[in-house]
């Protein structure tokens, strides 16, 4: 038994740490807003980023996508040739506000503050779950942070990809607890926060209403 145990402890701590070592190498050495291997740095955060700027800078045009174009392309400069594409920022003004707190620092370092937030809140919330649902009867807390954190749709497309999956996950480990508890209005509050990205939560939306 210890044996696979640690075969899975190994396996997981392996595939954390593969992510990390390739962002790690690919980290740039100027104020570029991009990887070593030409792809947009930190992912979607860059989105999010430029939508804090604007929304310290130009909160009335915030949604004008014309004038999103032009603030992206004046901060940007030339390497907004290298995006590939538009990035439009269409999320709820609350996620520009929260975003402005990390634009006021430098791109990297918001985007590593941007992670670090969004990984600890997560496991966080992943854990209070956890632990409401009585599952830590059947599985060790190393394991299941290792198994969080090796996970790679999480740890590289989600955390190291600037998502604001964070947000999706402390929602419904919230919301799962209240109703689990029985604070059905409170757990109605806590859901009605996944306005954010509704296509996310649609289906689990009918789901409660006839459940509930």
């Amino acid at each position: 038994m210890k044996i696979y145990l640690a075969l899975t402890y190994g396996l997981l701590l392996a595939l954390t740490f593969l992510p990390v070592r390739e962002l790690y190498r690919n980290i740039p050495d100027d104020n570029s807003y991009f990887f070593r291997n030409n792809q947009i740095g930190g992912g979607d955060f860059i989105a999010f980023y430029l939508a804090g700027k604007m929304f310290e800078q130009n909160r009335a045009n915030l949604y004008n996508l014309a004038e999103q174009q032009q603030f992206r392309t004046k901060t940007l400069g030339v390497l907004t040739q290298q995006l590939g594409g538009e990035l439009p920022f269409v999320y709820p003004a609350p996620v520009a506000l929260f975003a402005s707190v990390f634009s006021r620092a430098p791109f990297w370092t918001a985007y590593f503050l941007w992670m670090l937030f969004g990984f600890s809140v997560s496991v966080a919330a992943l854990a209070a779950l956890v632990h409401g649902l009585s599952l830590m009867r059947s599985a060790p807390w190393p394991l299941l942070i290792s198994a969080v954190t090796g996970f790679i749709p999480f740890s590289l497309n989600a955390v190291m990809g600037g998502q604001v999956v964070t947000f999706g996950i402390v929602i419904l480990s919230t919301t799962f607890l209240a109703l689990r508890r029985g604070s059905f209005f409170l757990a109605g509050m806590l859901f009605s926060l996944s306005y954010y990205k509704p296509p996310l939560f649609v289906l689990l939306l009918i789901i409660l209403l006839f459940s509930c």
